[in-house]
């Protein structure tokens, strides 16, 4: 399969928003590896949160073509929001909705309550000070920071979706979650444990000093 097509995108845009990386590699790589079995789930809503430039979700749509999946993209940033319709379009994927918001606004949590079938986020997983992941819509210089800005432990923003992981994740659905070793992955299962779903280390791989990890979340049995 070729790679999504991104050439719309210019160097200005990505001072702006995330440049798809290592991580968005990997993270795309996993959905590779795990293809059929997110085809035997019979999706039906996807959702990534975080899209940047859209390059995920048009790499999982394009894996799941000729399936009832209907994919959603969220992201805060504006001009994430615009290039990630673009590059959707620009790679032929037609059943889809780019959302400009917080995916935690009462808005999204209403849209989504336990209907996400595939959840795809790569948080900002970068330990930083908390004053550092507060996005000003106003302020461009905060886009690009907001995208990897993690705050303490590099898990506020991670924690956050995990406190909502039941109210978004349908019975059936899974989650793909991108962390580093510094967000203690451990602790992410046992605070997802206490949920009521399993985690599951899908993806490991060094990168520039930094270990990746993909999670699998899913709902125990």
């Amino acid at each position: 399969m070729e790679d999504p097509d991104i050439s719309h995108i210019t160097e200005s845009n990505f001072q702006k928003i995330y440049s798809p990386s290592e991580d968005t590699f990997l993270l795309c790589d996993a959905l590779a590896d795990e293809v059929e079995e997110i085809r035997e789930r019979k999706p039906k809503i996807g959702v990534e949160i975080g899209t940047g430039s859209g390059y995920v979700l048009a790499h999982v749509s394009k894996l799941l073509k000729n399936t009832d999946l209907f994919v959603f993209g969220i992201d805060i940033n504006p001009l994430a929001a615009k290039l990630t319709s673009q590059t959707l379009s620009q790679n032929g994927i037609s059943r889809y909705e780019v959302i400009n918001c917080n995916l935690l606004d009462p808005f999204a949590l209403d849209r989504f309550g336990s209907m996400i079938d595939l959840l795809i986020f790569n948080p900002p997983y970068v330990p930083t000070e908390s004053k550092e992941i507060q996005f000003n819509p106003k302020d461009e210089e905060t886009w690009i920071t907001s995208s990897f800005a993690g705050g303490l432990n590099g898990m506020e923003i991670t924690q956050k979706l995990i406190n909502k992981m039941e109210q978004l994740l349908s019975p059936n659905g899974v989650c793909y979650l991108i962390a580093i070793h510094e967000n203690n992955p451990n602790q992410i299962a046992n605070d997802l444990a206490e949920k009521g779903f399993r985690t599951i280390v899908v993806k490991k791989k060094r990168l520039r000093g930094e270990l990746l990890y993909v999670l699998k979340i899913i709902r125990k049995k």
